[in-house]
């Protein structure tokens, strides 16, 4: 995969973290945990359907995981 496009995947990882942290703080929990979970599917989807070297795909994950930072509750009616 090119530069241009894991820059591209890369920025909509860090867009979907955007989405995640800001369900998150007004405390919508359901919201944040669902868009977490679409957000390692993305991840592993992109992992994969692209032709990306390791390194990239490590660095995917890793900056996907950043989501595990983001403080909200698992556990929600």
């Amino acid at each position: 995969m090119n530069g241009k496009e894991f820059e591209a995947l890369l920025d909509d990882v860090k867009n979907q973290l955007k989405t995640i942290r800001m369900y998150a703080n007004t405390g919508d929990d359901g919201n944040a945990h669902g868009y977490e979970d679409d957000l390692y599917w993305f991840v592993m989807n992109a992992i994969r359907e692209k032709n990306m070297t390791m390194e990239q795909a490590k660095q995917l994950i890793n900056e996907s995981f950043k989501a595990r930072d983001i403080d909200f509750s698992h556990w929600y009616e």
